[in-house]
């Protein structure tokens, strides 16, 4: 599974390999190792870091082939320009005539590789082609899709660029109080009492981990940012007796029919059992 790190203030999202992947399609952000295929340049996103005040996010591109001793590659690093524009562009390999130039259009990053007289690069099979930071404007919204366009490749050799939907937001989870766990008596009981309208020392009293160091408005304010995970059954609203009381017996470990009786919305596009499981099984710390 992807893994997800916080360090140094940023978040840290690593590889996973596609067969280790769960079946169904992949949330925003994974990273996935291609499988290597003869006669095929891969390029792919390996690595993401968002930095902790939400303003960038950098990902690093990376190469895999079955023959390290090649004339060169050349690639769009496709974006969208109402969501990201260009911050830096570094760690470059050796070889490079195009070192990430904008186009024209703002929306696209020229790269290129080329050793036209040894015939030798990169040199290895796989490699770290280059750095890439990019602001997130304001009022943008998670997901955007990198697309890796072919330029050229050597003659024999298909290309393969790995699109990646990017999130650009913290992962969120039902920790609420950032104890790092999730827990019905803590977790469960704030989004319930929150649902239902409480706030200050009503909504978090006896229901923060003694571990927690959050004050009340800082778990309103994790309450609310977490918006788009805390409708478990999606019917538009975030409701105590419907997506309250599900966060809550499933930490307290029920599930399947135990889990949904009577508690989920007639207007739920999200209803079924093993759906509204995933998706708090996704958001666990």
């Amino acid at each position: 599974t992807l893994e997800v790190a916080y360090t140094s203030g940023f978040w840290t999202f690593k590889l996973v390999k596609e067969s280790d992947l769960p079946d169904g399609p992949l949330p925003a952000s994974e990273v996935t190792v291609p499988e290597l295929e003869a006669g095929t340049q891969h390029v792919y996103v390996s690595e993401k870091t968002l930095s902790e005040d939400g303003g960038q996010v950098t990902v690093k591109l990376s190469y895999l082939v079955d023959v390290p001793t090649l004339t060169g590659v050349g690639f769009y690093l496709n974006f969208d320009s109402s969501v990201l524009s260009l911050g830096s562009v570094t760690d470059v390999a050796s070889g490079a005539v195009a070192s990430g130039a904008l186009n024209d259009d703002g929306d696209g990053l020229i790269f290129a590789w080329s050793d036209p007289f040894g015939g030798s690069w990169p040199g290895s099979t796989e490699a770290d082609l280059a750095t890439v930071t990019f602001n997130i404007l304001e009022g943008a919204t998670d997901p955007t899709v990198l697309d890796m366009v072919e330029i050229s490749t050597p003659p024999g050799y298909e290309f393969d660029g790995q699109s990646h939907n990017l999130a650009i937001s913290p992962r969120k989870s039902w920790d609420f109080d950032q104890s790092g766990n999730g827990d019905a008596l803590t977790d469960g009981l704030l989004l319930l009492r929150y649902a239902f309208g409480l706030r200050g020392d009503t909504l978090i009293a006896e229901a923060v981990a003694q571990s927690s160091t959050m004050t009340s408005q800082e778990i309103e304010n994790a309450i609310q940012n977490s918006s788009q995970i805390t409708d478990i059954d999606a019917d538009g609203s975030v409701d105590a007796l419907t997506d309250g009381l599900l966060l809550l017996r499933y930490l307290f470990g029920l599930r399947d029919s135990n889990l949904l009786a009577g508690v989920v919305s007639e207007s739920a596009t999200r209803s079924s059992e093993a759906s509204i499981m995933q998706h708090i099984e996704n958001h666990m710390p």
